[in-house]
């Protein structure tokens, strides 16, 4: 898992953490979470949601899982009664179309579901924010490269709009697809070349995420276009280092959008002290500890982050900045969606168990094969 997604889950098992660990907070009850990796994708996170909802709201073996002997395995379902994520809006809008069918709250990045809350101002705030830019750098014809989802889809309906309301011309305007693995180098080489092809509009804004824009830079290298383009980023990729490695003369002189978010306190010196030895909670820590020291661990798995060296890792390694360590620009919303829930239920306990610790019989509802505490 690389460094920002894994920064994320900790940030989350952090405040998670700091929550328990406060006296009389939520007196009586401790918070916890089930994980899951969505891959950054919309339809295998649609597809976790549906098996977590299925193990909370039924407690009947279903043979799905076996032993190897053949036997059913003792299964402990998973009741929630709260969801935080997923990262990407995509994901997010696929999830709460399940989640609000079960009554289930979801806090992400409150139009049209009623369970959903975010903690990450809308991306329409993006896009207002860069036809600012646009105005105060005097462009009157760009470009608009975006991403197709969601995200990227609601986000150029927006900008077409205002730009049109600016009297703004759009040049070039491309859809990206979503699978960078299906996507090849001639298809971002086509994209280059349609943004070549109109010379008065220089200036681009590319809202999408970090893969499909990774791909358009290592397109205007290839076509020796470096330089030629100004960029306008969004959030979903202004800041990663999967779009500027390698890319670096490429991006120069981007202006990006990002929310304002300031540091979690103490999450630098928690993360920076983590090891693959004292965070055996954290199931996907030994596959970052690889990505980020390059090495193997003692008898892991291969793995994309392995296979291509032959150093081995020797537990010793350091997570700080002198090897490559810095934190997440918005880590905060995550720590904010995991206080948002400790909040509500710390009202709801304080209004219906009269100073009782524990879950009193008030705070569970009717139905408890479908909610429980997180």
């Amino acid at each position: 898992m690389p460094q920002g997604g894994i920064q994320a889950l900790e940030c989350m098992l952090y405040t998670m953490d700091w929550v328990n660990d406060q006296k009389d907070f939520l007196p009586g009850i401790k918070l916890g979470a089930y994980v899951l990796d969505d891959c950054d994708k919309d339809t295998y996170g649609l597809e976790q949601a549906v098996d977590f909802i299925k193990g909370s709201i039924s407690n009947i073996d279903d043979g799905t899982y076996r032993c190897p002997d053949g036997s059913s395995p003792a299964i402990r379902h998973k009741r929630i009664s709260g969801v935080l994520g997923a990262a990407s809006s995509v994901t997010s809008i696929q999830v709460a179309n399940l989640l609000r069918l079960f009554k289930i709250p979801q806090v992400s990045n409150k139009q049209r579901f009623e369970y959903f809350l975010r903690t990450v101002p809308s991306d329409t705030n993006q896009a207002d924010a860069m036809v600012q830019i646009i105005q105060q750098l005097n462009w009157t014809y760009i470009s608009i490269l975006y991403e197709e989802s969601n995200y990227g889809i609601q986000a150029f309906t927006v900008l077409e709009e205002l730009l049109s309301k600016n009297d703004i011309c759009i040049a070039v305007k491309e859809r990206l697809t979503k699978d960078s693995g299906v996507a090849g180098d001639s298809y971002y080489d086509s994209i280059v070349q349609k943004l070549m092809s109109k010379p008065k509009a220089r200036g681009v804004i590319i809202f999408a995420s970090d893969q499909e824009v990774a791909g358009v830079m290592r397109a205007v290298r290839r076509s020796n276009c470096t330089g030629t383009f100004s960029w306008i980023g969004s959030d979903g990729w202004s800041a990663r280092s999967l779009v500027f490695d390698g890319n670096e003369e490429q991006v120069e002189g981007t202006v990006s959008v990002q929310p304002k978010a300031h540091p979690v306190e103490g999450f630098d010196q928690y993360f920076q002290s983590l090891t693959v030895q004292n965070n055996i909670r954290n199931p996907w820590f030994t596959e970052f500890w690889e990505h980020f020291f390059n090495c193997k661990w003692p008898n892991s798995l291969m793995t994309p982050y392995n296979q291509q060296t032959d150093r081995s890792c020797t537990g010793q390694e350091v997570i700080s900045p002198k090897t490559g360590y810095e934190a997440e620009k918005q880590l905060q919303f995550v720590s904010d969606s995991v206080l948002a829930f400790a909040y509500a239920l710390k009202a709801m306990h304080a209004d219906k168990c009269g100073g009782i610790p524990g879950l009193c019989s008030k705070m569970k509802p009717i139905d408890e094969q479908c909610f429980s505490t997180i």
